[in-house]
């Protein structure tokens, strides 16, 4: 029987794990990042600015950071500090996990171009600090919000009083409460962020329930998880449009 050698590390073998140890490190940290997306640094290449919305509103760049820019500045610090925490990859609350949609993504403006204009009646589920709120408006929509969190809400309110002076929000509402008590049959659109409630099986039966006929659910998931809906199509990775059956 031959002798088992006992294993040295010598040089050579330092530096392959030394190498194994940082590729794995930047590995979780990239994945993480993908989550944790409170500061939006996205940028859109192309030709996507300006959009020319069905409302004939013009959506520059620009109008887009000045939201991102209020919403992110009326943060309370101890959510802010959570969210950039690789560790936690979005603000726990209560119901579910905030984490703010980057609403430059293009995949969020193609979707929203695609389904948003006057006299669409939008609504965000767990709507934060109303940034998708804000954008929805910028398209025509009469776009309403429903936070249950009050320290998140309540940056929601800062953040519309900022950009009062700057875009017409007289269509927009934000309300404290929690969505499963809202009725959604009076929308026409309905926008939802992954994991923003604990109880996504318990929406998704909502969401079959009480949608009429021909709403849609524009849903920011990896993943198509809402089986009781008829799926219309992906745009991008992460945006999944769904129809009443």
């Amino acid at each position: 029987m031959s002798e088992i050698k006992p294993f040295r590390l010598n040089k050579k073998n330092y530096t392959l794990l030394l190498i194994s140890v940082l590729s794995v490190f930047f590995f979780f940290i990239s994945y993480s990042a993908r989550y944790c997306i409170a500061e939006d640094k996205s940028s859109i290449k192309g030709n996507l600015f300006p959009i020319h919305t069905q409302s004939s509103q013009v959506i520059t760049e620009e109008m887009i950071d000045i939201i991102v820019k209020a919403c992110d500045q009326s943060l309370p610090k101890k959510i802010e500090n959570q969210l950039f925490s690789f560790k936690t990859g979005g603000y726990y609350v209560e119901k579910g996990i905030f984490v703010p949609t980057r609403i430059k993504d293009p995949n969020v403006l193609t979707a929203f171009n695609k389904v948003l204009k006057p006299g669409i009646r939008f609504l965000d589920l767990g709507s934060g600090d109303g940034r998708v709120v804000f954008l929805a408006s910028l398209f025509g929509a009469a776009s309403t919000g429903i936070e249950f969190d009050e320290d998140i809400f309540n940056s929601s309110l800062k953040a519309q009083d900022k950009l009062s002076n700057r875009f017409d929000l007289s269509k927009t509402e934000l309300i404290r409460g929690d969505f499963f008590e809202a009725d959604f049959s009076g929308y026409d659109v309905i926008y939802y962020f992954m994991s923003g409630s604990f109880e996504e099986k318990r929406l998704e039966e909502k969401l079959a329930k009480e949608l009429k006929q021909g709403a849609i659910l524009v849903g920011y998931i990896e993943h198509e998880a809402f089986k009781e809906l008829h799926s219309a199509g992906r745009i991008g990775k992460r945006i999944t449009v769904y129809k009443k059956r």
